[in-house]
């Protein structure tokens, strides 16, 4: 897949912006729903245009649902937008029944930073339909 922008994605305000000379950091709400609240912490670096790291922070509010990361993540700068773009899979795990769990969708979350106007835009969609 490549990286860069998507008619699926919508513009968020980042939250908790941490920024330095040689790094910017910011929390990208991604999706509130009855099973849990996801968002996306994305550290760049401005200097060597690199994106250092991407953590999904995914809160489950139901007992049923567990949340997974599948892996880090991967990340690319634009220099003619000045953006960072990026994706990362995670999985939703749901507890059927005390002998049976389905682990649902392998889902995707892509987006893209720009550190210099503090702005982002995110997008959320399943990747791969598991069977259970």
């Amino acid at each position: 897949m490549a990286l860069g922008p998507a008619p699926n994605q919508h513009l968020v305000k980042p939250e908790h912006v941490l920024q330095g000379s040689g790094y910017y950091a910011a929390t990208l709400p991604v999706l509130h729903d009855k099973d849990g609240i996801i968002s996306i912490t994305v550290t760049v670096n401005p200097q060597t245009h690199s994106v250092q790291k991407l953590d999904a922070i995914l809160a489950p509010l139901n007992q049923a649902v567990t949340y997974r990361q599948i892996g880090n993540g991967i990340g690319r700068y634009d220099a003619p937008t000045g953006r960072y773009y990026f994706s990362i899979a995670y999985q939703k795990i749901r507890q059927l029944s005390a002998d049976s769990t389905n682990r649902g969708t392998l889902r995707q979350i892509t987006g893209w930073v720009k550190s210099d106007a503090s702005q982002a835009a995110v997008a959320e969609e399943a990747v791969f339909e598991s069977d259970g």
